[in-house]
């Protein structure tokens, strides 16, 4: 392995454990947080300090909505509905259209704006990775990323 192949994968590793400290919540598996990383990394594959950081933002934005996603189940779980509804959001809507004055409307509607909030991001995150990637890939210094 060649120095500077040692010192990126040093970096990625630092980077993977700075963020897994502090996003990976003591209930949630490090585990899955590393096959995120590892996934995202491998596919954007970033080579400067403002892939690095875009990188670290997308990650951020689909760890929060991956447990946006556990918290409408565990409000399914709450409405004493199947957590396992392939459609989560239309199981909750119906709840909520059945039972307007349930304590559980609040808490839905604040993770829906989490949702969308954080999608949002992840969307404009990665279309600036591509541009990022674009342009260093017509300046002929690496390879762009996968679609």
């Amino acid at each position: 392995m060649s120095t500077a192949t040692a010192s990126a994968a040093t970096c990625q590793h630092a980077v993977c454990l700075a963020l897994a400290l502090r996003l990976v919540a003591k209930h949630e598996s490090r585990a899955d947080f590393d096959q995120i990383f590892a996934s995202t990394v491998d596919r954007y594959k970033p080579v400067d300090q403002d892939e690095w950081f875009l990188i670290e933002t997308l990650l951020t934005d689909l760890w929060h909505l991956r447990r946006v996603e556990s918290a409408k189940r565990d409000l399914l779980a709450m409405a004493h509905l199947p957590a396992n509804t392939k459609d989560i959001d239309r199981a909750l809507d119906q709840y909520l259209a059945e039972m307007p004055s349930s304590p559980l409307v609040k808490a839905f509607r604040r993770l829906r704006g989490m949702e969308r909030k954080c999608a949002h991001s992840a969307r404009h995150v990665h279309r600036q990775i591509q541009l990022l990637q674009a342009a260093r890939f017509m300046e002929g210094s690496g390879p762009a990323a996968k679609d």
